[in-house]
């Protein structure tokens, strides 16, 4: 059982040889494969952008520094190789890293047209691109520049953008960042396109303080490590550094570095800023808002009793005015003359009892009613064509107007009106206001007083046809009695004095009425002749 055991498992003499040959050289390769990167100095050539910072820059020994330096140093070192960086102008980065002439690039904004010469590490850093204007500058987006003047730094992502979308403005290309921010800030130009950690860096080392970036960034773009497209396992060694870095706290420790000094200085600038531009002014208004509130107060103080006494004075105004008010309502209610209201078409707003009544209703309520129901109009003074609305478009008030109208029942009666415009603000009619009085029964007086002037005017005229229709036969009665005997002549000269006798008194009643025919000549304008008496 034993044997049988272990024959099955020994291999062949040959195949064991060779297996054994095959463990000896992968012991023997492994170990020199590891060490021609860790320790036999791998180094790759990486060029950094000298006027980059604070990503990349030339220090004042002309060394490379900056963040993206510090990061592919830390990259290389826990990859597993080393990496020369030397700063070079940014074009000439690129055309080497296009040529192959080196490795790497750092703080190369990833582009989908760029794809076809390089390959990109995962992001090191994304950041917002803005548009950078003079401070008095209304320009906010990028459509507003077109046809305007831009000005980019040569190989900068959006000099490319710009080209392949063929945007249509004046485009002005120098050598870098700083002496884009010269110009710009010199004048010349609408807008400048750059990243803000680049701009604020070089604005402040500059002493820039004209520009501002302009409403919200324009697009938002990674930076990353860039190689040759040839180079992809090149890159693949990039992104575990990367994220080994990022494991183990490199990458925050760096990050702090080279930002945290720049965000504290910052900081401390918008402290000064917000003190100056900020908390001063408040503190000062403050003041001013104190010292305000003080003087308020004292002038409150003194106020108080003028306001109660202005208060009181307009209560008892207002008291006074309710009370004039009611004491108008009651007049107006209680007046013995029709009080009316009409609108400009002729319908009545408003009208008191006394109004009512004189048309025989109870109250303006019913007649109110009355005047809804009916087609006809109760009222002369609703039709617009009554002659007293033409007079009132000649003069705005009418006095003594007489009208005849009807009652309820249909007894006619006269009203006597006055009417006046009332307008607005503007001279246009707002209502007609008017009082009536009921004059039927002066009406009816004058209607018998003529009768009896009538009257009066016949008898008078009677009385002269009387005169003469006596005394001429008189006359001739007297001629004839002087034929007859004495006797009878005596007799009817007896009674032709007492005829005449009473003719005098006629005579004497004659005078009085021409008393009588001149007074209703003066009074009345009542004209009679009447025949002189001959004397």
């Amino acid at each position: 059982m034993y044997k049988k055991k272990e024959s099955s498992h020994l291999l062949p003499f040959p195949i064991q040889l060779s297996l054994i040959l095959s463990i000896f050289i992968l012991c023997f390769l492994i170990p020199v494969s590891s060490g021609a990167d860790e320790k036999s100095g791998v180094e790759y050539q990486y060029w950094a952008d000298e006027n980059y910072p604070p990503f990349e820059f030339k220090d004042n020994s002309g060394n490379a520094a900056g963040f993206s330096v510090d990061i592919i140093r830390a990259i290389g070192k826990e990859a597993g190789f080393t990496v020369n960086v030397t700063p070079h102008p940014w074009g000439e980065v690129k055309a080497a890293l296009s040529n192959h002439t080196i490795d790497l690039s750092g703080t190369m904004a990833y582009d989908i047209n760029r794809t076809d010469r390089f390959v990109f590490s995962v992001p090191i850093v994304t950041l917002n691109w803005y548009l950078y204007v003079q401070e008095h500058s209304d320009i906010t987006s990028l459509d507003q520049l077109k046809g305007k003047r831009i000005i980019l730094a040569s190989g900068d992502i959006w000099e490319e953008k710009l080209e392949n979308a063929r945007f249509p403005a004046n485009i002005t290309i120098v050598p870098d960042y700083r002496e884009q921010l010269l110009q710009m800030s010199a004048g010349g130009y609408d807008a400048a396109i750059i990243n803000k950690p680049v701009a604020s860096y070089l604005m402040e080392q500059l002493g820039i303080r004209n520009l501002k970036p302009a409403g919200e960034p324009i697009e938002r773009l990674k930076l990353c490590v860039a190689a040759h497209k040839s180079d992809p396992d090149l890159i693949g060694k990039i992104n575990e550094g990367i994220v080994i870095i990022n494991r183990n706290g490199e990458y925050e420790r760096i990050s702090n570095l080279w930002f945290a000094p720049i965000e504290r200085q910052y900081e401390a600038e918008l402290f000064q800023k917000v003190f100056l531009y900020v908390l001063l002014p408040v503190l000062g208004l403050l003041f001013v808002i104190f010292m305000w509130i003080w003087t308020l107060r004292r002038m409150v103080a003194r106020k108080t009793v003028e306001l109660q006494n202005e208060l009181s004075a307009r209560i008892a105004a207002q008291n006074a005015l309710l009370a004039s008010e009611k004491k108008y309502r009651a007049l107006f209610e209680d007046s013995i003359l029709g009080i009316f209201r009409i609108d400009p078409d002729g319908r009545f707003l408003e009208m008191n009892p006394a109004f009512a009544g004189i048309y025989g209703y109870k109250n303006p309520e019913e007649m109110k009613q009355a005047l809804k129901e009916k087609d006809t109009p109760l009222s002369s003074l609703t039709n617009k064509e009554n002659p007293i609305y033409g007079l009132l478009k000649q003069q705005s008030e009418v006095t003594g107007f007489e009208l005849e109208e009807k009652r309820q029942d249909g007894t006619p009666f006269w009203i006597n009106v006055h009417m006046k415009v009332v307008c607005d603000d503007n001279g246009a009619i707002e209502f007609y206001e008017g009082t009536a009085e009921d004059v039927t029964r002066r009406k009816m007086a004058e209607y018998e007083n003529e009768l009896a002037l009538a009257q009066i005017k016949k008898n008078i005229a009677e009385l002269s046809i009387l005169n003469d229709g006596i005394r001429n036969p008189l006359t001739i009665i007297a001629t004839l009695s002087e034929n007859l005997g004495p006797y009878e002549n005596a007799i009817i000269q007896e009674q032709i004095k007492k005829i005449d006798l009473l003719i005098n008194q006629l005579d004497i009643r004659w005078v009085e009425s021409e008393k009588i025919i001149n007074y209703l000549r003066k009074h009345h304008d009542i004209h009679i002749t009447i025949k002189q008496k001959d004397t």
